[in-house]
């Protein structure tokens, strides 16, 4: 069960006994904690865009190069999807050649 509420001045802890000029200063201590709060908060959204524009150019280099083996491919013939036995038959299983198609 708490305390029973002070019945005069004298029985407030001196914690709470705060005059004016030291009511202005927390105030303004925590008006500074609220600017700087919200300027680490504008830092934190600017390295997340950077992050975020990275990711991005990260992930157009790989597909730059999927598309420039595919345009090679096709200039020379084969097909960048074909399975692997398409684009190179098994080898010979006997010392015969083989028969012209």
């Amino acid at each position: 069960m708490p305390p029973p509420a002070p019945a005069t001045l004298a029985d407030v802890p001196p914690p709470f006994l705060q005059r004016p000029r030291e009511v202005v200063d927390i105030m303004k201590g925590l008006c500074d904690w609220a600017r700087r709060q919200t300027e680490d908060t504008g830092r934190i959204a600017a390295c997340v865009r950077i992050m975020r524009e990275e990711a991005k150019r990260q992930s157009a280099l790989p597909a730059a190069i999927e598309r420039e083996q595919a345009i090679e491919n096709r200039t020379h013939g084969r097909d960048a999807h074909a399975s692997p036995s398409a684009r190179f038959p098994p080898p010979p299983t006997s010392n015969r050649p083989r028969p012209a198609p």
